[in-house]
């Protein structure tokens, strides 16, 4: 992750910095819309361990594409690759964690143990991002992507440690049969259906305030190291926030948190103390995550966990896809003010209409 912080800079030298984020996330959106809940059926049918390395290999492929790109169409390919890293990612790194603790009969820990394990990536990416400036000024914005094949490497090698979880039993299944279960499953239940849809648009939130946001930082703040210590400072602060996910209650307040937190950016968005109620909204937005996967991950049998629990990450998806076609076809900061405080909001909104507090609040 040596690039995100600088990723910005990094569009603006091969074309137009606001277009292309569009674009770049469009593709992304895209990509896991599309492939998401077919990994997530994977990941239940092959194994969470051998989806995981596919994932790897996709996302060092990936780095190699996104380190050679000059232009929007080569770039895109790069983030598609990315994507797909994600989707073989999201659902299967969760279902380990909770598969694996439930071999110890520790499932009530799930929520703070992988609130240690999203920290700990978030440490990573926050000391990838501290050095990230530094050596965009000693190479050049291009070598960052490089060096991030580096720990994707390692990763790989880490990954072949691994055992999978008796916990979880593969199941004998074609694709499409297991994505029927999980389907019918989900249908069978209002309280899936609302950990799904609430789940979805919270992750629609997060998304757009934590890539546009970089767009908006890069208004006050143009050089490399300058970026990459803040975006350093922000991946901190997200770990801290996964570590006491577990620690904060009541889910009402957590979103009036939210938007409380874009409103102060409304209204300070000229200044560039700006980026600060940026940081503490996708802050409160993580823990947020976290609270209802938790529950999610409570509700769901492993045969399906890693399907059902991919498809909020679908659905969110394909609303940030085309939510991001439309803001890179808006110039100045108009599309940042759109991104970062009319659509959360609209999307907060909508969440908030989901009755889930109770039970969610009650899983602490």
């Amino acid at each position: 992750m040596f690039w995100w912080g600088i990723e910005q800079l990094f569009l603006e030298e091969i074309g137009n910095g606001i277009f292309l984020r569009g674009i770049s996330l469009a593709v992304f959106s895209a990509g896991m819309f599309l492939f998401n809940i077919p990994t997530g059926a994977i990941s239940d049918i092959w194994g969470r361990v051998r989806s995981l390395k596919v994932g790897v290999a996709s996302m060092v492929l990936g780095l190699v594409v996104l380190s050679v790109s000059n232009d929007v169409w080569l770039y895109s390919i790069g983030v598609l690759l990315y994507s797909i890293f994600w989707t073989f990612n999201e659902g299967a790194l969760e279902a380990f964690v909770y598969d694996s603790i439930a071999d110890n009969k520790q499932e009530s820990s799930y929520q703070k143990i992988i609130g240690r394990v999203y920290a700990m990536n978030l440490f990573g990416a926050g000391v990838a991002n501290l050095f990230s400036g530094f050596v965009a000024e000693a190479f050049n914005l291009r070598f960052t992507y490089i060096l991030s094949i580096v720990p994707a490497i390692l990763c790989m090698y880490f990954l072949t440690r691994l055992v999978e979880p008796s916990h979880h039993k593969q199941v004998d299944k074609k694709i499409l049969s297991q994505l029927g279960d999980a389907f019918r499953f989900i249908k069978r239940s209002r309280v899936i259906i609302a950990l799904v849809l609430s789940s979805a648009l919270i992750y629609t939130a997060s998304t757009l305030v934590g890539e546009f946001s970089q767009v908006a930082v890069v208004e006050h703040v143009d050089t490399a190291i300058s970026l990459g210590l803040i975006w350093a400072a922000f991946g901190l602060l997200l770990a801290g926030a996964n570590l006491y996910a577990h620690k904060l209650r009541h889910l009402y307040l957590l979103m009036i948190a939210v938007i409380a937190g874009m409103v102060t950016y409304l209204v300070t968005r000229d200044l560039i103390i700006s980026i600060l109620p940026l940081v503490f909204s996708a802050t409160i937005l993580e823990a947020l995550t976290i609270k209802i996967d938790n529950v999610l991950q409570h509700e769901t049998e492993s045969k399906l966990r890693a399907t059902v629990t991919s498809i909020p990450g679908s659905i969110s998806m394909l609303l940030v896809a085309v939510l991001s076609v439309l803001l890179g076809r808006v110039t100045g900061s108009i599309a940042i003010h759109l991104a970062l405080v009319v659509v959360p909001l609209l999307v907060m909104a909508l969440a908030l209409l989901v009755p889930l507090h109770k039970r969610i609040d009650a899983a602490e």
